[in-house]
């Protein structure tokens, strides 16, 4: 599991759960650590090269060895006497999971980072995508518990999938010890504005340009704070006033977080995409960068559409501002963070309780044990 965005989500969760009472089937191998419970690694076996990555190469390795892989899970596990199966369905575990289910006579409980149709879309043939949805469907039908990053992602895939009319739902953001957030710092001279970046750049060149526009009439100089390598960043030309740092590679997000407070940034930078046919990731996706910045007590400044889910958040608690397309209006909101002493802290308090409140992993991750319990139950 990545120990960041959602692999980093399901490490946390399962830190919260005693560890005698979960057992991890993994399609690959990790190193052992104090955040996965006792696990064993059961990968599928793949065709010749040319194949890998192609639709054969995909129903080869998901579907025709789906039920034997189940079968071995299940001689692994039937000993443990499990009373739930949680899943992450993504790529193999999505046809495996239904396999085991049947077998154990297991209630399935599913976590749902991104739209079911969104996630792998970018990974897998074209060809290959229908059998992939369908199967999808399936498991959605068969869930009898559900998590969402967000009630957005909630929301549409409710509209969208056929699901059980008694399915436990339950939103789950991404969550951070408490204890990781900071407090709101005295904020610096001001001789230098410092913008934090970090995670995947998720914006059109045209609307990052439109955004550094915006920051070359402000009266300051700018400089980001980047952990977004140099090559993800759109290869737009810099006004003269702005200018960026690349940090090296950080261990973990508590890592970021410790630098942009000591860094003593005026602002943290989240882009969202706006195009149309990136909308349904642009409402329903909540980055989990958001944690880094909002952790680190720092105003946001949302690039994005009003519609999703990261601005509604910012906005309820006063903690950043929203790009919103008119220059005007976009100039007037950024200087409320570089000009307004007042409204600076103003926002860094918001955004602090953001974290602490949204994103709160005792009280998150008390919630989802709640619910998998419920669906156990069943």
């Amino acid at each position: 599991m990545s120990r960041f965005a959602g692999g980093q989500q399901v490490r946390r969760l399962l830190s919260r759960l005693p560890r005698e009472s979960v057992r991890w089937c993994s399609f690959g191998d990790y190193e052992a650590d104090d955040s996965i419970p006792e696990y064993r690694g059961f990968i599928a076996r793949d065709l010749h090269w040319r194949v890998v990555g192609t639709t054969l190469g995909y129903l080869y390795v998901n579907e025709l060895q789906a039920k034997k892989m189940a079968a071995r899970m299940w001689e692994w596990l039937a000993p443990f006497r499990p009373e739930v199966l949680w899943v992450v369905p993504e790529m193999s575990a999505v046809y495996v999971a239904r396999h085991l289910a049947d077998i154990g006579n297991l209630p399935i409980h599913a976590t749902i980072h991104d739209a079911p149709e969104l996630s792998v879309e970018d990974f897998i043939s074209p060809v290959y995508l229908p059998f992939y949805m369908k199967s999808i469907r399936k498991l959605l039908s068969r869930s009898d518990g559900l998590d969402f990053i967000s009630q957005e992602l909630l929301d549409h895939t409710r509209d969208r999938y056929r699901l059980q009319e008694d399915c436990e739902l339950l939103v789950t953001p991404p969550s951070l010890d408490p204890g990781h957030v900071r407090d709101v710092r005295t904020r610096g001279d001001g001789a230098i504005q410092k913008i934090g970046l970090c995670g995947t750049f998720r914006m059109s060149g045209e609307r990052w340009a439109r955004f550094l526009g915006l920051l070359a009439q402000l009266a300051h100089k700018i400089e980001f704070v980047s952990f977004t390598h140099r090559d993800d960043v759109p290869p737009v030309d810099l006004p003269g006033n702005v200018s960026f740092r690349f940090l090296p590679y950080a261990e973990s997000e508590s890592d970021v977080i410790k630098t942009f407070h000591e860094e003593d940034l005026d602002a943290c930078y989240l882009g969202v995409w706006t195009d149309e046919e990136r909308s349904v990731f642009g409402r329903t996706s909540l980055s989990s960068k958001i944690l880094m910045y909002t952790a680190s007590a720092t105003p946001l400044i949302i690039d994005a559409g009003e519609e999703t889910v990261a601005w509604r958040l910012v906005n309820t608690c006063g903690g950043g501002v929203r790009m919103s397309g008119n220059d005007q209006h976009d100039l007037e909101q950024l200087k409320r963070i570089f000009d307004n002493a007042d409204g600076w802290r103003d926002m860094a308090v918001g955004s602090r309780e953001l974290a602490l409140t949204e994103f709160n992993l005792d009280q998150n991750a008390n919630a989802f044990r709640e619910s998998l319990c419920k669906t156990a139950s069943r």
